[in-house]
């Protein structure tokens, strides 16, 4: 027991020499180590206060202070390291103020930073402080945002992708992303909130990460269906991304904008409006029309009818049908000649949709005919014997009359 007590002893002493310079005489100490901003910043610079204080029974003289910077610490030229106190009395203390310089090259974490005293021109005493840096640079990158497929379809899923990269020198920790799929607008007089027309599928719009090494990057994937009667335009989901360094006394935070297309092909279809014709070899009008029975617009519509051996266009073959809304229709009337029985009348339809895409739809009808005896039977053309026997009733009534005329004027002259 009595040797762990003098071992303990020396230890003790030995331990209080690296703070004083001869307890005997002067025992200078440094008492205290202040530094701002805490943590400190890379690309900055901190102040530094150091408090010495001369706790032996005399006079402490030639007090000497170094501060011994190196990387990623360092002086301003100009700057002296090297302050000459001069004496301390016993119980005196002296406040030692430096403006050090940090590399923009520090690493995150606690450094080291070195400096020595002297008095009475003894041994110099060596002493560290650890500072505590936290780095500046931009720690998350986004390397690649993907959208699959580019154009999604109302009721179809759409997935996202986000490629996450850590470009610090440190880890980051408690990585959080968010797909802020509720819109907060904030009005002169209340607060409202819209539902963007997505809703995560087989996951949550919020996806996290525990660390995130330097140089490591992390994907992260989210399923969406698009409510099935979204309007088609490019819809902005705003991204918020937060973390922690790797010390954990600063979140950062960062937002962004991910662009989703809703679009759709829109749906074409002609129907045969009208017609005056119902039989081959024959000519007349038809009016064709164009229904847009998709949810997209579609926009500087051109309709043509083409040529065909079954048909002659008699008429102006293209025409400018402009807009076209989803769920409604346009019409184009043509002359023709037709010289075949239920001929394919054939279409080309060019157009823009909502995002100026440009289309071409070859769309066709058949126009069907009928024997002569078939349109008679139906009313669609007179019958050519009630022709001739209503011709010979109006001959006989001409004759009829005549007859009679001479009759009368016969007895008239008697």
């Amino acid at each position: 027991m009595k040797k762990i007590f003098i071992w303990f002893l020396i230890a003790m002493l030995l331990t209080t020499s690296t703070f004083a310079v001869r307890p005997e005489s002067g025992a200078v100490i440094v008492d205290s180590l202040k530094y701002e901003p805490h943590p400190a910043e890379s690309g900055s610079y901190i102040d530094i206060w150091i408090k010495m204080e001369n706790y032996g029974g005399s006079e402490a003289d030639d007090v000497t202070f170094i501060l011994e910077p190196q990387f990623p610490f360092s002086l301003e030229p100009g700057d002296e390291a090297q302050k000459s106190i001069g004496s301390l009395d016993p119980g005196d203390e002296v406040v030692l103020q430096y403006k050090v310089r940090i590399s923009e090259e520090a690493i995150e974490g606690n450094n080291e930073l070195d400096f020595k005293f002297t008095s009475d021109g003894k041994a110099w005493v060596t002493h560290t402080f650890d500072i505590l840096i936290r780095t500046q640079d931009t720690m998350l990158n986004t390397n690649e945002v993907r959208v699959n497929p580019e154009e999604v379809a109302p009721g179809d899923i759409v997935e996202v992708s986000l490629l996450l990269e850590n470009l610090a020198d440190s880890s980051i920790k408690d990585l959080r992303a968010e797909l802020q799929l509720t819109q907060r607008d904030v009005l002169a007089a209340s607060v409202s909130y819209t539902e963007l027309p997505f809703t995560p599928v087989d996951s949550t719009n919020v996806l996290m990460e525990k660390r995130l090494s330097p140089g490591e990057q992390k994907l992260f994937t989210y399923q969406l269906r698009v409510d099935p009667d979204t309007e088609p335009k490019v819809y902005r989901i705003p991204i918020e991304l937060s973390y922690s360094d790797e010390i954990g006394n600063t979140t950062y935070t960062e937002e962004g904008i991910i662009a989703i297309v809703v679009a759709k092909t829109p749906d074409i279809m002609v129907n045969l409006d009208s017609s005056e014709i119902y039989t081959k070899n024959a000519k007349g009008e038809v009016g064709i029309g164009i229904y847009n029975i998709g949810v997209s617009k579609i926009k500087f519509a051109v309709f043509e009818i083409l040529e065909s051996d079954a048909y002659e266009v008699l008429s102006t073959p293209k025409l400018y049908l402009g807009n076209v809304d989803s769920d409604d229709y346009e019409t184009a009337d043509f002359t023709l000649f037709v010289k075949e029985e239920n001929p394919e009348i054939k279409f080309s339809l060019e157009y823009k949709d909502e995002y100026n895409g440009e289309h071409q739809d070859e769309l066709s009808l058949t126009l069907k005919t009928y024997s002569k005896k078939e349109a008679q039977k139906y009313g669609f053309i007179k019958n050519s014997s009630s022709g001739i026997i209503f011709l010979i009733i109006v001959i006989l009534g001409i004759g009829a009359w005549i007859y009679f005329k001479r009759i009368k004027g016969k007895k008239e002259k008697k």
